[in-house]
């Protein structure tokens, strides 16, 4: 079954590093000592991982609707947290991935579902040296901005996903995208240094402080945090 980026996960489970561990408070994860500061938690209108197909076309996996999801940022790391999952349905699955997922998710009564989720959550994290993009579109979701996470597959090398989430009203995309794309670029520097080119060193430099971008109708707008045009690898190229 292919990765997807969300799972149900008991608390007190051994750790796996495709997923955060529940923790004991609603909507959150146990943290290590790279997350470092955390961002003021937000929640989630909307959330939707999406796989990148072969030519660009995209092939939804889940998609939340009516649930809400905390959504925090770390210095390593973008997680989201459910507890109440079940919580009214509002998860759609596609393929055997996601329908497990929304299968598990959805509810038929309050009172059962309340009983199932016990000790257990909805999560999902994207650590930064997954990241190879992140972008905002305004109002994309009614009301909201949306911002898209590009990440890779951690599993399967070439295989990319969207993570796609809608904001509070209050919040900026362009504010939201930029501070993740200074973490990341902060984050991979600092732990990655002597796996990257003189090419991503250089670019994820640039983004540490990353201008503010401008919004494009219709259309996402982000960071690139990948060297697009390849090149030799050298070890220790960072300073």
């Amino acid at each position: 079954m292919s990765f997807n980026l969300l799972a149900i996960r008991e608390t007190g489970m051994p750790p796996d590093p495709l997923y955060p561990t529940p923790w004991l408070e609603p909507d959150s994860v146990e943290l290590d000592e790279r997350d470092g500061e955390c961002l003021p938690p937000f929640t989630a209108s909307a959330l939707g991982v999406i796989e990148v197909l072969p030519g660009g076309s995209a092939k939804p996996i889940v998609q939340l609707r009516k649930l809400k999801v905390t959504v925090r940022a770390t210095e390593a790391r973008m997680i989201v947290a459910c507890s109440k999952y079940e919580k009214g349905g509002g998860w759609m699955g596609f393929g055997l991935g996601g329908l497990s997922v929304a299968l598990a998710a959805n509810a038929v009564s309050k009172a059962r579902a309340a009983q199932r989720r016990a000790g257990k959550m909805l999560v999902g994290h994207v650590p930064y040296p997954w990241l190879t993009g992140v972008g905002y579109q305004p109002g994309s979701w009614p009301g909201h901005d949306q911002v898209r996470l590009n990440l890779r597959d951690p599993t399967t090398p070439g295989r990319a996903l969207f993570l796609d989430i809608a904001l509070p009203r209050e919040h900026s995309g362009a504010n939201v995208a930029q501070r993740l794309a200074g973490l990341a670029a902060t984050y991979r520097l600092a732990h990655e240094a002597g796996q990257l080119d003189d090419a991503t060193c250089a670019l994820l430099a640039n983004l540490q402080a990353p201008a503010a971008l401008a919004p494009v109708p219709n259309k996402f707008v982000g960071y690139v945090l990948v060297n697009q045009h390849g090149g030799p690898q050298a070890a220790g190229a960072c300073p």
